[in-house]
């Protein structure tokens, strides 16, 4: 298993910024622990939910074995994830906050609900 750090939660959090961007998807929450992530993302229409775990994963690899080499475990991420869509905007809100408020996070980031971006590092 691998164990994210502080640093490694700024590559995260810059990668899957930019991935979202350049898919057209809107990055709402995001949480960095040290064994996982959460994610609320914003996507038109009915994706695959698939799709986008798996170009999170492949996009912030890249750039962690960039910048900190290959884990030696072979990979940073476990082979599952969670894809749940949420269809409706008090559970997308109830989402952001769930992801907002974890404990123990390395980084927090989300966007409020009134479009005003808020930061917080609490690594």
């Amino acid at each position: 298993m691998v164990l994210l750090e502080p640093a490694h939660a700024i590559d995260v959090f810059s990668q899957l910024r930019e991935t979202s961007a350049r898919r057209g998807w809107a990055l709402l929450a995001l949480a960095v622990l040290t064994n996982h992530i959460h994610a609320v993302v914003r996507v038109e229409g009915d994706p695959d939910g698939a799709v986008l775990l798996r170009d999170f994963k492949s996009y912030a690899s890249r750039r962690l074995n960039t910048a900190h080499g290959k884990p030696v475990a072979g990979s940073w991420w476990s082979e599952s994830g969670s894809r749940r869509v949420l269809r409706d905007e008090k559970n997308i809100l109830a989402a952001i906050e769930y992801v907002s408020s974890q404990t123990g996070a390395l980084f927090v980031w989300a966007v409020a609900p009134v479009g005003e971006s808020i930061g917080i590092d609490v690594g």
